[in-house]
């Protein structure tokens, strides 16, 4: 069951929030009589998810999921500083639930670079997955290896400038390790642990897992949040890919990357983090240096090799290793996230929030069941049947969102789609984004309902999509907002 770190579950104490300076303040977000209003930042491409469920009160229930946007995201999008301030003045500077999915810069840059905001909103409740608990074996594991990693490839980023000039990569390269590499922030002081510890400091967290039921306390008494993912299961965290997923994507296993990890670790030299440090992978007779290898191999040099910036050496190698392992870490990351079906009540409708939840996480949840508001056993495929919103996990990439046990089973005919993606940005990083098969697939599922964070026209020239346009509850540069009826 989901557990609060304080170890009581009951609601944890906040100072006042601090005034905020004059300004003019944005409307009071509403909700319907029944049902929700959701509302997806445009700030580019990253996540942030405000939704206001009616109460008894007149003030809605305020949850927001997730606050951040990716490092080097284009201009042509509203600062995340700005969004997080938009929040503060929506919900009265009042919060009612909080949840942090995972640990990347896209999902959780707000609760540093706008953390001022965050600190003038008094937060009631912080939900994470429990890949966050200290007190859980298989967490603490997962957190070791990730920071083992994190640190390998951070001293890698640090030798690319030199590995460059000596062997000649491509800048384009350089850009897409450094792509990968910015899913985890900048530095100690603006990295996704610092996000997280940010947050955790306004909020004791509750730690969430597979199968959990939970209440939204002081919204409507009938809404349900049943807990998808992440699996509580190290291997399929680690699956990353399947057969019958889209043929374009790969899978490699731990063992490949455990073996990576430490030839990358020994290629450079590297401090295991216990004062100790790594050994080469081949004795110092063996090793071939740039020093050495002219004089070793000259005729080999001469022959086979020519010019001498051509000479590739072991040293050498660990670029290859660190962007394989960049893809993994960032691979295994997404497979951490907090996954969230969110039942509507008697209607049943659910909306569905993945995060960047990927192959092995979404198989994990069909081996769970959860009891829905009328108190009946559901499964996975049928609160993915009831699904009529679906926040389109890690901005459609190619490997987010399951076809056979995934979207091919949301077949409601309302079903909407919304999607927090800047192409511009993504094309930069040179991202296929949104994946053309996905886009096909969520065209033909949702009727052309689908609102993506850089787009004001429809996905395709469906009558449906026109009239679902004219539904919309709002409409701004700064955000899109519908609503759900229950």
């Amino acid at each position: 069951m989901a557990r609060n770190a304080k170890g009581n579950g009951s609601k944890p104490s906040h100072p006042k929030p601090a005034k905020m300076p004059n300004a003019r303040s944005a409307a009071l977000m509403a909700a319907p009589r029944s049902g929700v209003a959701v509302r997806m930042y445009r700030q580019g491409l990253g996540d942030s998810f405000l939704l206001a469920f009616p109460r008894g009160s007149d003030r809605p229930f305020y949850m927001l999921i997730d606050c951040g946007v990716i490092i080097g995201q284009g201009k042509n999008r509203p600062d995340i500083r700005r969004v997080a301030r938009h929040i503060a003045e929506s919900t009265g500077r009042h919060l009612d639930l909080v949840v942090a999915t995972h640990q990347h810069w896209d999902h959780l840059s707000g609760f540093v670079d706008a953390l001022d905001e965050f600190k003038r909103i008094t937060i009631d409740r912080l939900w994470v997955a429990w890949t966050e608990d200290p007190n859980d074996e298989i967490a603490r594991r997962l957190r070791a290896q990730r920071k083992k990693l994190t640190m390998s490839l951070q001293a890698a980023a640090a030798r690319l400038p030199t590995a460059n000039r000596i062997n000649q990569t491509g800048p384009a390269w350089m850009d897409s390790f450094d792509g990968m590499l910015g899913f985890l922030g900048v530095g100690a002081d603006r990295s996704t642990e610092k996000a997280l510890t940010n947050i955790t400091a306004l909020c004791a967290p509750t730690y969430c897992k597979p199968g959990d039921s939970l209440r939204l306390e002081g919204a409507a008494s009938n809404i349900r949040v049943h807990v998808l993912g992440p699996p509580h299961d190290e291997k399929k965290i680690k699956q990353y890919t399947d057969k019958v997923s889209d043929p374009q994507t790969y899978k490699i296993g731990d063992a490949t990357m455990e073996t990576q990890a430490a030839f990358l670790a020994a290629a450079l030299g590297q401090d295991d983090g216990d004062g100790s440090f790594a050994t080469y992978p081949f004795e110092l007779r063996e090793q071939v240096t740039r020093t050495t290898a002219r004089e070793r191999y000259r005729r080999l040099w001469k022959d086979a090799f020519g010019h001498p910036r051509e000479w590739r050496t072991i040293g050498l190698d660990w670029i290859r290793s660190a962007a394989t392992l960049a893809l993994q870490l960032d691979n295994a990351t997404n497979n951490t996230s907090l996954a969230l079906a969110i039942e509507l009540g008697q209607s049943g409708k659910v909306l569905l929030f993945p995060a960047d939840a990927q192959v092995g996480n979404w198989l994990s949840w069909h081996d769970h069941t959860w009891k829905d508001a009328s108190g009946k056993d559901v499964s996975a495929a049928d609160l993915l049947a009831r699904t009529v919103l679906y926040k389109v996990g890690h901005h459609a990439s190619h490997n987010a969102t399951l076809r056979q046990r995934g979207l091919e089973l949301m077949q409601r005919d309302d079903l909407i789609a919304m999607v927090p993606l800047d192409r511009a940005t993504a094309k930069k990083k040179k991202w296929v984004m949104p994946w053309p098969k996905l886009q096909a697939g969520l065209v033909k599922a949702t009727k052309g309902r689908i609102l993506q964070v850089d787009d004001d026209k429809p996905a395709s020239k469906l009558a449906a999509w026109k009239k679902f346009r004219q539904v919309l509850t709002a409409e701004t540069d700064l955000y899109y907002e519908v609503n759900i009826t229950g």
